[in-house]
This record gives C-alpha cells, structure tokens and sequence, in this order.
C-alpha cells in the first residue's frame, strides 16, 4: 500500500527531455507540494543518489534515454535503498513495453506511456503530500 507522503517529500525525476522535466516539475512543486529535483540523465541520477545529498520519497524516470537508460538507472538506485523506502515510475515513449517492464519487477509504482502522463500524475496524486 502506498501512504500519502508529507509535505516537502521530494520526488527526482530524471529525464534528457527538457520540456518534459519542466512539466513534471511544475505540477510535482506546485500542485501536489513535492519539492522536485531533476537530471537529465541517468548517470547524472546516480551520482546524485549516491551523493546522498537528497533522499527522495519517488523516482520518476525515462526509459529511452541516452547513455545509462531507465531501466539501468532503476535497477542501480533502487540497490541504495530498502525496499518500499522509495516509489519509483517509470514512464516510455515505446509502445508494447509495458508489460515487459513491469515483469522486471523495478518500477513498484507502475509503468505508464508518455502519451498517458494525465493517469501517471494522477497516481503520484493519489499519494501527493498534504498541502
């Protein structure tokens, strides 16, 4: 079960696509009161969580990205947590994946297609901190 997160709970998304950060960034901030952190790579993540500089409550990354792609950088940083400390999403731009990565078992928060943001944010919705 997924428990509604304090406010200030902060949520990393990592994606090379600059216009899709920017609006996950907007509605995470300002209309479910995340403090939002992003990186445009899944390198960049990585040294970011092992930083421990911040300690997010959820990931939301791309699959299709260049370099270290959404699946490596799950599988990577979910190692530096214990399980259920973090909800990780994922979200692709490919059609006919979803079942395949939902069956690796990385994304406890669900799968979603890019052209399904509207029901990906709902869900983190559904756990958004109290304003």
């Amino acid at each position: 079960m997924i428990a509604i997160m304090e406010k200030g709970a902060i949520a990393l998304v990592v994606d090379d696509n600059l216009d899709s950060v920017a609006n996950f960034k907007d509605i995470l901030r300002d209309l479910m009161g995340f403090e939002v952190v992003c990186c445009s790579s899944g390198e960049d993540g990585m040294k970011l969580l092992k930083s421990q500089s911040i300690k997010p409550a959820v990931i939301i990354t791309d699959i299709n990205m260049p370099g270290m792609d959404g699946v490596e950088f799950a599988s990577k940083s979910r190692k530096l947590f214990s399980p259920g400390e973090v909800i990780f999403f994922a979200y692709t731009g490919v059609a006919g994946r979803e079942k395949e990565l939902k069956d690796l078992n990385l994304f406890n928060g669900g799968v979603f297609m890019k052209t399904d943001t509207e029901r990906l944010l709902d869900t983190i919705g559904n756990m958004a901190p109290l304003q």
